[in-house]
């Protein structure tokens, strides 16, 4: 890609129409019309066909049991009541704040720990330096779709006698050691939002392999109830209705072409940017698989020559949506910032440094060259674009 001159810079944008950061691979309408007719038609609009269909698909996809909520992060509440968890869990501070909105809603207190440089997942030494007597659990989270150390971090768990949660929002897609993640923590918990490889509108999947906990979960996403109207544990309604299971069975349906389709992009763009300096790659562990939920790419300022906050100003001149996941850090939010925090270099790092591209299941593979060519572009430029004044960057 040739760029004349950047928009930043007196150019006009490239992308007369902006590209979104992201945009769910929708069926054809084609492809789920009967189901939401039958849905309309019998009146059975939760807890029917739909709904049970969704959970064997993934049951059988993820070798656990599988059920369907009405959130990922109600799913992560019904997973710490599942298991009992009554003390202090340990989670990163890099990740969305479901993560530590869940336990907080249930008052638990949190310790924020660190993540690996490379893969940007919890660093399971950090992890097992920050357990106290007081600990109770450990929530550990796929970033942007790439597996974390699950077996290790189960190792440590199973040592001190914790539960282990994996947040898997970003997991639909993702492979460890070849397989599906899901089957590994004691409960791992999908999110099947909008920006999700499987999308269901809204709606998560609650996985685990421990027959105890799935019952309990199964009856606290219905207040408790475990079917005599007889509640032994509070809950709540969690439910996912008929519609989000028809929209969310026909996107598993082509989930493997997705998740492959958006790693082939992925690799365009790396091997595009080859040879930029200052720029840096989440690291994929072999035999691993990325979900590519997010494309995310750190940028070093003092090898790339700018900041990656002028890179984000720069883009979005040309039309180009990007986000800067995850600023502030969790536990800078007011709500946990009352909680206990461990040292957290690689967090600080990585957020002044981590910029997400846009990336979706159906994007043209011409459109992430050329926002490729720009990012290139932007890095020939960049000592003009420093502190460029620009639009407010997400």
């Amino acid at each position: 890609m040739t760029v004349r001159r950047l928009a930043a810079l007196g150019g006009r944008p490239t992308f007369p129409q902006p590209v979104p950061i992201t945009r769910p691979t929708l069926p054809a309408y084609a492809a789920v019309a009967p189901a939401f007719r039958e849905v309309m038609r019998t009146g059975m609009i939760t807890k029917g066909r739909y709904l049970r269909e969704l959970e064997e698909t993934a049951s059988s996809y993820m070798g656990a049991t599988v059920l369907g909520v009405s959130s990922c992060t109600v799913g992560l509440v019904l997973a710490l009541q599942a298991l009992h968890v009554d003390g202090e869990v340990i989670l990163p501070s890099f990740t969305f704040l479901a993560t530590a909105s869940a336990p907080s809603l249930l008052k638990l207190p949190l310790r924020f720990v660190d993540v690996l440089r490379d893969t940007w997942t919890i660093d399971p030494r950090a992890v097992e330096a920050a357990i106290t007597s007081r600990t109770a659990a450990v929530i550990g989270v796929h970033t942007f779709g790439a597996p974390a150390d699950v077996e290790t971090l189960r190792g440590i768990c199973s040592r001190h006698g914790l539960a282990l949660i994996m947040d898997a929002a970003h997991g639909l897609g993702a492979l460890r050691a070849g397989r599906p993640v899901g089957a590994d923590a004691d409960a791992e918990v999908f999110s099947m939002s909008p920006t999700k490889l499987v999308a269901a509108g809204e709606g998560g999947l609650v996985a685990s392999r421990r027959r105890d906990v799935a019952e309990r979960v199964d009856a606290l996403r219905e207040y408790g109830n475990a079917g005599d109207y007889t509640t032994v544990q509070p809950g709540l309604n969690g439910r996912l209705d008929e519609f989000s299971a028809a929209l969310a069975l026909a996107g598993f349906r082509t989930l493997e072409a997705n998740a492959k389709r958006r790693n082939r992009l992925a690799a365009t763009a790396m091997q595009e940017l080859k040879g930029v300096g200052g720029l840096a790659w989440q690291t994929i562990r072999d035999g691993d698989r990325s979900s590519y939920k997010d494309l995310t790419v750190v940028i070093e300022p003092t090898e790339f020559g700018c900041s990656r906050d002028d890179v984000a100003r720069a883009l979005l001149a040309e039309g180009v949506d990007t986000r800067r996941y995850y600023v502030p850090l969790v536990h800078r939010h007011p709500a946990f910032a009352a909680s206990a925090t461990e040292a957290l270099p690689v967090s600080t790092w990585l957020e002044a440094r981590a910029l997400s591209l846009p990336l979706f299941s159906h994007m043209p593979s011409t459109t992430l060259r050329t926002i490729a060519g720009l990012v290139r572009a932007i890095n020939g430029s960049a000592a003009a674009l420093i502190g460029k004044p620009g639009s407010r960057v997400a």
